[in-house]
């Protein structure tokens, strides 16, 4: 078993964990992700394996807002899981419209089939909060509708 998971008292890092038996875990090991705007942090992660790597999708916000509706989803890579491409986005809201998904983009998650890509995520309205799901997909993360 594998594990990534946000450790918020230790200001958003990244721990990964492995298990033989889902039940005794090793000790937390440190996944840098730096993002192309220093000023971002992460909230919620997806981590597949892929013939790539590891390929991780991430909602973060910027970290003067602790309101977490306001997020865009990251992609970021890794051939060993150690050493991580800068998180760059890869979908924002459609902020000063009036989709469904015009304040933030949520959990999401990430998946490769038959060498294409697909991303779920769930968005929340400026009026009404959390209201959807939706799925885009392409041949890579940055080319995606």
């Amino acid at each position: 078993y594998k594990m990534w998971a946000i450790d918020l008292r230790q200001g958003y890092v990244i721990h990964y964990y492995e298990s033989t038996d889902g039940l005794k875990w090793t000790d937390p090991k440190v996944i840098n992700v730096d993002y192309e705007n220093p000023n971002i942090r992460h909230w919620h992660l997806d981590v597949i394996h892929s013939p790539k790597g590891y390929e991780m999708l991430l909602s973060a916000s910027p970290k003067t807002n602790d309101d977490h509706g306001h997020m865009s989803l990251y992609y970021a890579f890794s051939k060993d899981n150690e050493n991580y491409s800068k998180a760059r986005v890869i979908l924002n809201p459609r902020s000063g419209t009036n989709y469904w998904d015009n304040k933030g983009l949520y959990r999401s998650s990430l998946v490769y089939a038959n060498s294409r890509y697909y991303c779920f995520y769930s968005g929340i309205n400026v009026k009404t909060g959390p209201v959807g799901i939706a799925v885009i997909s392409g041949n890579d993360p940055f080319h995606m509708n």
